[in-house]
């Protein structure tokens, strides 16, 4: 696997478990401090006489909760004569009895909203003697003490064993507003023929569809998938040309990646099956006409899984060129109350344009917002992406913390052109003092890899004043226009089709220099 189509995935749908509502969560129980916790596993294709795949169960709790031990049980005993199921080699902790997998985790683990997997990995195997078109259910089950038990019903099936390849590997330039296509191929180096197949797209955002094709799917102007109901023969290779265009907000110059991922129709659906349950959206499929690489081939008579994911894999790298950056500007406020009095400040920044900024593919935050509160109050709430300076470095372990003078919010991984980002705080007034006036600072130097190459440094800090002697005295931007939540860079959600993927916290701890 490429290693930028591993970084993709780390980013691609970051912060993507976020979106799993309670609502969606299956067999949802209670935990402590009333907790939901539930379960999740993919549904998986095997294929006939090989070692299986490694798999991983997914724990969700609706709010952030700490577990001092849980229990994994991977019931099989529906899997008879199709599957067996055992814990990955070396994996203490399990045992199994009655054809039933029971693991416990005992140095206590955070379970929240964005699920944690990689816990259990375990390695589910086609039985001796099973056929392709064997099918059964793996229950999973998680308990905790003091929590009734949540769990899940997974398919697991047995298919014909294949290989595809997709390629080639090309780098194309154009400038923002441009056109270009990119070729396509899809290989057969297997012996048995492939009936049907599918493709993942992962793309930065400098891609745009040339024309939306009626057997892909898109997400606005992003292109998620396409289908191909074509058979196609060992030996043979099937080739065609995607056409494009690059975004008029494309940052320039630059350099954007896409991946394509060809897939299995068996391997596509289960993988769907697990997007869907994290509320990654494949979309809808477009207007145009048909994206054909060969002719219409006849429907698959079994599941079909691919052997070989190490050439599944495919890159086009798109250099832009050009001169299109961006203008990212701070927002200030002014408030005014009595002394004791409560107000709420609304800080943030602008994306002026014209190029948007997105860093998804590496999960980093575009920048950060460093708020210094004006003297004579107190900040008595603070956002949960906000961390309070202690001895001039950010306080990660106390996110929204009350009362501190200085804050450091780092953004989102991507800033179109136009958004605002906005944080609410709510400072106390101990002393009414007319201009009293903080700071909110953004594209700081640090020994950081975040934007450092703003159009206009003039705007980079605006005011926070608390009771201006003259209307207007904060300065800044007024908060107008559309806003987003702002949502920091850090639980990101390991989606790599056919990998056990985890939940993980990027923590960068950042220098400032003066």
């Amino acid at each position: 696997m490429h290693v930028r189509t591993a970084l993709r995935w780390t980013a691609a749908v970051a912060m993507a478990g976020a979106l799993v509502a309670a609502s969606a969560m299956p067999a949802a129980a209670r935990g402590p401090d009333d907790a939901q916790l539930s379960v999740y596993m993919p549904d998986t294709t095997l294929a006939t006489g090989t070692d299986g795949k490694t798999v991983s169960a997914y724990l969700y709790a609706s709010k952030p909760v700490v577990l001092s031990s849980a229990t994994i049980v991977y019931d099989f005993s529906d899997l008879v004569g199709t599957a067996t199921v055992r814990p990955t080699p070396g994996r203490p902790n399990c045992t199994t009895a009655n054809n039933r997998l029971t693991c416990g985790i005992t140095d206590g683990i955070r379970v929240d909203e964005s699920g944690i997997g990689g816990l259990t990995n375990v390695v589910i195997r086609p039985a001796t003697g099973a056929v392709s078109g064997a099918t059964g259910t793996l229950r999973v089950t998680f308990v905790s003490p003091g929590s009734s038990s949540g769990s899940y019903a997974a398919t697991v099936r047995v298919g014909e064993a294949v290989d595809l390849a997709i390629g080639p590997d090309v780098e194309v330039q154009a400038e923002p507003g441009g056109s270009f296509s990119a070729p396509i191929a899809v290989t057969n180096p297997g012996d048995t023929a492939v009936e049907g197949f599918n493709v993942f797209f992962h793309q930065d955002h400098g891609f745009r569809p040339g024309e939306k094709y009626r057997n892909c799917t898109y997400v606005g102007d992003v292109l998620r998938s396409c289908a191909f109901d074509t058979t196609v023969q060992p030996g043979e290779t099937l080739s065609g040309t995607m056409s494009y265009k690059v975004g008029e907000d494309a940052y320039a110059p630059g350099t954007d990646w896409a991946e394509r991922q060809v897939m299995t129709r068996a391997d596509f659906t289960d993988h769907a099956g697990f997007l869907a349950q994290v509320g990654f959206e494949l979309g809808e499929p477009g207007d145009g006409g048909v994206l054909e690489l060969v002719r219409p081939g006849a429907a698959a008579r079994n599941a079909q899984t691919d052997i070989d994911e190490t050439n599944n894999w495919s890159v086009v790298t798109l250099r832009v060129t050009g001169q299109n950056g961006a203008d990212i500007a701070a927002i200030g406020d002014s408030v005014r109350g009595a002394a004791g009095e409560v107000v709420t400040a609304e800080v943030g920044l602008v994306n002026n344009g014209p190029a948007t900024v997105e860093y998804e593919r590496s999960g980093e935050p575009v920048t950060a917002l460093y708020l210094t509160v004006p003297p004579g109050s107190t900040v008595v709430e603070a956002p949960q992406e906000c961390y309070p300076v202690k001895g001039g470095r950010p306080d990660y372990r106390d996110g929204g913390a009350a009362g501190a003078a200085k804050y450091f919010c780092p953004t989102g991984v991507k800033l179109p052109v136009d958004e605002k980002q906005i944080l609410t705080f709510k400072l106390r007034i101990d002393e009414v003092t007319a201009d009293a006036t903080g700071e909110v600072a953004i594209n700081v130097a640090c020994e950081c890899p975040w934007f450092h190459e703003d159009l206009d440094p003039a705007n980079d800090i605006a005011k926070l004043v608390l009771n201006p002697a003259e209307p207007g005295g904060g300065g800044g931007l007024p908060v107008t226009g559309a806003t987003t939540v702002w949502t920091a860079a850090g639980g990101v959600l390991l989606l790599l089709a056919g990998t056990a993927g985890f939940v993980f916290f990027r923590r960068r701890r950042v220098r400032f220099i003066a």
